[in-house]
């Protein structure tokens, strides 16, 4: 019995120990650990977040950790948290550009490195259309020294109102946009416009403006107007009253200050304002400056205008009515200012227009011509009306000074009566004097007569004088009209030209530039008488004398050289076009 269970145990035993050998060659022996195994992938990688139909989005990894080969796949889903699927084409490169099918989709992109283990997806972006604009910069940095102006302002229910918002910005930054709002409550119809971005310039200074249109129906109403930077905002009040009237009646040198100071507050541009005269004003001790007036110029009375595109009209009732200067300046001064540094000039687009039965008036000792139109400023004389009686001791325009940018259209009316004189200068234009770059007189009626240039010395044009420096220069057209019993006279002999019209060219200028164009077509020149009317001289030599009844004289400077000479009594097509072309003077001369 032992032996039985004794050959029993081992033949069990080795039945065991086959089994577990059996076993052990199908699983294999215990492994040692790996003694250098790949890291994890670390570090983050970038899209922009702004991505459309058809424009690249590029993946950075500068960010991401390690050195070896980055493989890339682009994804999509239809939501952001949802199961994102490869991108069939093109999406396993560095940078993927997205198609009409992926617009609304959101991507990112998931990439693996050689030699480390698992992956790294980027933030997932919502594709935008193919015509979507990106969001403007959010910037960094704090804006000093602001100043929103104006800070308070009315503004007529209509009208538009500019704002502008100064500041200086740090060396280094990231430069935004500001945002400019209306704060609410407002009234439908209020809109204002971003001004965008803008970007750092080399004296740390910027300079936002806008424009705030407001409706018409705000009339009475308060708004808040708000620019934004970043967390930083300022705010503006604006208190939207009913607009001026557009006509008035006046009777006195009050009445017509406040109507003009009112303009200057609460003119809206594109609009035409009407002013009748019911009485004479006879005590107008300083000028009015319609536009916009520089620190430096001198007059009593300021209308500043900051709309643009206004015309305003002057005109007698029922008869004719006299607008009086009783101090010394212009009356009127039309445009914008001449000032020195960057920019040079200040434009101003404003028309003053006389129309019948009023007459401006001046004095008999001024310093200045009339009415001054310059940069901008735009003129306009009717049937009916008159500039008279103003002797200007200043050298250039008795009547009317054209200056550069300044425009004057005569349809009628009349200029008359009106002197120039100067014992230490020239004396030109007892009339009018057109003088400066692309200064423009145009002549279709009316008349230009009983005008006087008178000087010790030299006496230029009795009726008009144009000459010009600038291109392009001075242009005077005559198409209709009559140029007659102008006067020009000299102490010295033979020192006075063209008792009609004198029309001067610069020669020898550097760059060469056209400089002045006298055109006439129709109308009179005629019955203008002076000393030295017929005096002609080319090259300084002298051609020929007599005191016939000339009217207008052509000269070249640096020298007086001839190029016309002439007096017309009819009314036949005539032109005389005198231009500066090249190095020396180029003339187109016909009566």
């Amino acid at each position: 019995m032992k032996n039985f269970i004794k050959q029993g145990f081992f033949k069990a035993f080795g039945i065991i120990a086959i089994v577990a050998m059996i076993v052990i060659g199908l699983t294999g022996c215990p492994t040692e650990p790996d003694p250098d195994p790949d890291p994890a992938l670390t570090g983050s990688v970038i899209i922009p977040s702004f991505i459309k139909v058809d424009q690249a989005a590029a993946a950075d990894t500068t960010l991401l950790a390690g050195t070896g080969a980055i493989s890339y796949q682009w994804e999509t889903s239809a939501t952001q948290t949802g199961t994102f699927t490869a991108v069939d084409a093109n999406g396993t490169s560095a940078s993927y550009t997205p198609v009409t099918a992926d617009e609304t989709k959101w991507l990112r992109v998931t990439v693996t490195r050689a030699g480390y283990t698992g992956s790294i997806s980027s933030t997932a972006v919502e594709v935008q259309a193919a015509s979507a604009v990106a969001p403007p910069t959010p910037p960094t940095g704090t804006l000093t020294s602001v100043t929103l102006t104006p800070a308070t302002v009315s503004v007529a229910k209509g009208s538009t109102q500019v704002f502008t918002l100064s500041f200086v910005y740090p060396s280094s930054w990231t430069p935004g946009a500001i945002n400019w709002s209306v704060d609410a409550p407002k009234a439908a119809g209020t809109s204002i416009t971003s001004g965008g971005s803008f970007s750092p310039q080399a004296n740390n200074h910027g300079t936002q403006t806008q424009t705030l249109t407001v409706d018409a129906g705000e009339t009475n109403a308060t708004l808040t107007v708000r620019a934004t930077y970043g967390s930083q905002s300022w705010t503006a009040t604006v208190t939207v009253v009913a607009p001026p009237p557009t006509s008035w009646s006046v009777g006195t040198t009050a009445e017509l200050d406040t109507v003009l100071a009112g303009l200057g507050t609460n003119a809206i541009a594109n609009t035409e304002y009407t002013i009748t005269l019911t009485a004479d004003i006879n005590s107008v001790s300083g000028g009015y400056w319609l536009g916009t007036k520089g620190s430096s110029a001198s007059s009593t009375t300021t209308v500043t205008i900051p709309a643009q595109n206004v015309t305003i009209t002057l005109k007698g009732d029922t008869t004719e009515r006299t607008l009086q200067l009783t101090g010394t300046g212009s009356l009127f001064t039309v445009g914008g200012t001449f000032k020195s540094g960057t920019p040079n000039n200040t434009q101003h687009s404003i028309t003053l227009k006389l129309d019948n039965n009023i007459t401006l008036k001046g004095v008999a000792s001024n310093t200045a011509p009339l009415v001054f139109v310059q940069l901008g400023g735009k003129l306009e004389i009717k049937a009916g009306a008159k500039i008279t009686g103003n002797t200007n001791t200043n050298s250039e325009g008795g009547g009317i000074s054209v200056n550069s940018l300044g425009t004057v259209t005569m349809l009628g009316g009349e200029i008359s009566g009106n002197t120039v004189t100067s014992s230490t200068s020239l004396a030109m234009g007892g009339g009018v004097a057109v003088d400066g770059q692309n200064a423009v007189f145009t002549m279709s009626g009316g008349k230009i007569s009983g005008n006087t240039a008178s000087n010790t010395a030299f006496a230029f044009g009795g009726g008009v004088f144009v000459s010009g420096n600038g291109s392009p220069g001075s242009k005077f057209t005559m198409t209709a009209g009559e140029i007659s019993g102008n006067t020009v006279s000299s102490d010295a002999t033979n020192n006075a030209y063209g008792a009609g019209a004198f029309i001067f060219v610069f020669t020898g200028q550097t760059p060469s530039l056209d400089y002045v164009d006298f055109q006439k077509t129709g109308g009179t020149i005629y019955g203008n008488s002076g000393s030295d009317r017929n005096k002609v001289m080319e090259n300084s030599a002298e051609v020929t004398t007599g005191h016939g009844n000339t009217a207008a004289y052509v000269t070249l400077g640096g020298g007086l050289n001839l190029v016309e000479s002439k007096d017309t009594t009819s009314e036949a097509a005539h032109t005389l076009k005198v231009t500066k072309t090249g190095a020396s003077a180029a003339t187109t001369v016909g009566w």
